[in-house]
């Protein structure tokens, strides 16, 4: 008997606990600051340089960045810790890394790969532009496509919106 009020117990500490942890690690994934009230963030102000990505029919957000005055496409991953730059990408924006730079070890869903840390001097998404963004270029097979990791989000102001994602400086 002592077991199964020691269980309901615990089941019920379960319940309590799990919507919490549930609404703090949506809006970790989301960007939404944890210590904000629960009502939606005000817009940007007009002053604010700001921007819309209405999501593609994938619901992902895609956007062309400019990145040492040449223009790349690249997935917007909130998840991802880095900015990574496809070999193929980093080329055309005259990133070349020798094969001795890729020695980062980087964690990936497809297991461990190496990768070469690079800094992109500029990063400018429409009119937003961040300086010195902290990147890695992996082999292509690595990635679909280049993505704009946190390297670059934590230095803007981001949201997710019904009408799509919303950054601003």
């Amino acid at each position: 008997m002592r077991g199964v009020i020691i269980l309901a117990i615990g089941a019920l500490a379960v319940a309590i606990a799990v919507p919490s942890l549930y609404d703090r690690v949506e809006d970790f994934l989301l960007g939404r600051d944890a210590t904000a009230s629960a009502a939606p963030s005000a817009p940007p102000e007009a002053k604010d340089r700001s921007m819309t990505i209405a999501p593609g029919r994938d619901g992902r957000f895609n956007v062309e960045a400019e990145v040492g005055g040449n223009l790349a496409e690249f997935l917007i991953d909130p998840n991802a810790s880095s900015t990574m730059l496809r070999a193929s990408d980093a080329a055309r924006l005259g990133i070349s890394p020798a094969y001795s730079d890729y020695s980062a070890r980087i964690s990936t869903v497809n297991g461990i790969v190496r990768g070469a840390p690079v800094e992109l001097d500029r990063v400018a998404v429409g009119a937003l532009t961040v300086l010195n963004v902290q990147a890695i270029v992996v082999p292509d097979e690595v990635l679909r496509q280049s993505l704009l990791g946190r390297s670059f989000l934590t230095r803007i102001r981001w949201m997710q919106r019904a009408e799509g994602l919303v950054l601003w400086q």
